[in-house]
């Protein structure tokens, strides 16, 4: 699957963090197994061996039990990343009213339903204005502002080339990404580069709101091993364009860190120094190239 899409870098995340917790389970087994049980490798162990091999103890604990223990501990830790990506949404939401304030104008891009959920959330108890650039050439900012809308949000749409003279009306840019890189940069729709770019001109925060399944231990060496081009067909009707002219469609947009002021997580908010450190949190680097 990755290989088939590598921009689909969620694949990866989830791929890594699955590994992450057989490795810390296995971990945890071992140091309360017997502490007489010394590592003598100085690296991580492979995967298959990690799972193959004997966890060896004092002769009190059969193998079948140890075995038996790391995979329910497995398990569980599964259990606990499903139950993370099914309600991520929800310790974001929460957080809503630390950062929106009565008045505030907020500019967002496009369709998210973590966004949605988020200024739902702040609806609740503050007054507040959204302007939503469309994101042509999809416009799915149409149905962003239609479901805002509809839980009586006061919305504007504009579109995307207003987004610089609405820029100086506006208190916080709000996005939400499609994958956030380790050095804090983000790839995100087409388009928001743009934004980022006024918001930064004008000093408004950028605040990108987002689940940290979306955090990836990749750099962003070669921006263009992350370029996916679309059809252009939205663009330019194909009878048109003629035989010497390329017509690009990208998907995504880099976003350096410089670029963004906050992020916020279903662990709370950080700067984007702090991405070094979920990393470590959430991935082990023996998984960072899972290429075999």
């Amino acid at each position: 699957l990755i290989r088939a899409r590598p921009v689909e870098i969620v694949i990866g995340n989830a791929v890594r963090r699955v590994l992450y917790t057989i490795r810390e389970e296995k971990r945890i087994i071992e140091s309360a197994d017997d502490s007489s049980s010394q590592r003598t490798e100085q690296s991580e162990p492979k995967l298959h061996i990690m799972l193959k091999g004997t966890i060896k103890g004092n002769g009190n604990t059969e193998e079948g039990d140890l075995n038996a223990s790391l995979g329910e501990a497995i398990t569980d830790g599964l259990q606990e990343i499903m139950g993370e990506l099914d309600n991520y949404h929800e310790p974001i939401a929460k957080q809503a009213l630390e950062h929106i304030h009565a008045d505030d104008v907020l500019l967002v891009s496009g369709a998210s339903k973590t966004i949605q959920m988020f200024l739902q959330e702040a609806n609740k108890k503050r007054d507040f204005e959204v302007i939503v650039a469309e994101g042509a050439p999809e416009c799915h900012g149409h149905n962003m502002a239609q479901k805002l809308c509809e839980i009586k949000i006061s919305t504007t749409v504009i579109t995307d080339s207003a987004i610089m003279a609405m820029m100086s009306r506006v208190n916080k840019v709000l996005i939400s990404p499609k994958a956030i890189l380790a050095n804090g940069g983000l790839l995100a729709q087409a388009g928001t580069h743009m934004i980022a770019l006024a918001a930064k001109h004008y000093r408004i925060p950028l605040v990108c709101v987002s689940g940290l399944h979306k955090l990836s231990p990749l750099y962003a060496h070669d921006i263009d091993a992350f370029a996916d081009l679309k059809s252009p067909g939205r663009v330019f009707d194909y009878g048109e364009v003629p035989a010497n002219v390329d017509v690009l469609s990208p998907h995504y947009d880099y976003i350096p860190p410089e670029l963004v002021s906050l992020f916020i997580t279903n662990s709370g908010g950080h700067l984007p120094s702090y991405v070094y450190r979920l990393l470590a949190e959430y991935y082990d680097q023996a998984d960072n190239n899972i290429y075999i």
